[in-house]
């Protein structure tokens, strides 16, 4: 994803360019155009059943079919659009194993998910998120300007509405990633 640009470039496991199959008009080879260019943090993710693609924007969460075309969400804020509208700083985006699609703001400082067809399901708080990660049982995974990366495990998998979620304590960054080859002193 180039975010300066506004493209997503699409390429094989060893780095070969893979073409976009579709019709869409902002296909050019393995390059999808058409993104909002935006500096900063951007965050694509891909739902492994369906293989539809997910990318942050600056307001919005963008969707699109595995060959490039504009997957529209029917239902929520965005039906009938590919786009989940509303977000200040859209700054990450993940799906679980339901398809179920996550999306922090990080002006708002909240976690969004969605049900697939783009319907809120819950939502919460924390400061600063970034971006996203989901566990296959559920737990969220949030990388904080501040708190370093935060789990935030779910009352119920899979998600309903009524779905609330539990901040496990911080995971400082040294825990997290240990740096290698760097000896404290």
């Amino acid at each position: 994803l180039d975010g300066e640009v506004g493209a997503l470039y699409k390429f094989t496991a060893d780095g070969t360019p893979l073409a976009f199959t579709g019709s869409n008009p902002n296909i050019e080879g393995n390059k999808l155009t058409g993104l909002s260019e935006t500096e900063g943090i951007r965050q694509v993710a891909v739902d492994s059943a369906s293989h539809r693609i997910y990318v942050t924007e600056k307001s919005a969460i963008r969707s699109f079919e595995a060959d490039g075309e504009p997957a529209n969400f029917s239902a929520g804020p965005g039906a009938g659009t590919n786009a989940i509208p509303g977000f200040e700083q859209a700054s990450g985006v993940a799906v679980d194993v339901n398809g179920a699609i996550y999306a922090s703001d990080i002006t708002s400082g909240t976690v969004s998910i969605y049900a697939p067809t783009g319907a809120l399901l819950t939502s919460f708080a924390i400061s600063g998120p970034r971006n996203v990660a989901i566990a296959s049982g559920g737990a969220v995974y949030v990388a904080t300007n501040s708190q370093g990366i935060r789990k935030f495990i779910p009352s119920e998998f899979p998600l309903t509405g009524a779905t609330t979620y539990l901040a496990n304590p911080f995971i400082p960054p040294s825990a997290t990633f240990p740096r290698i080859g760097v000896h404290p002193l």
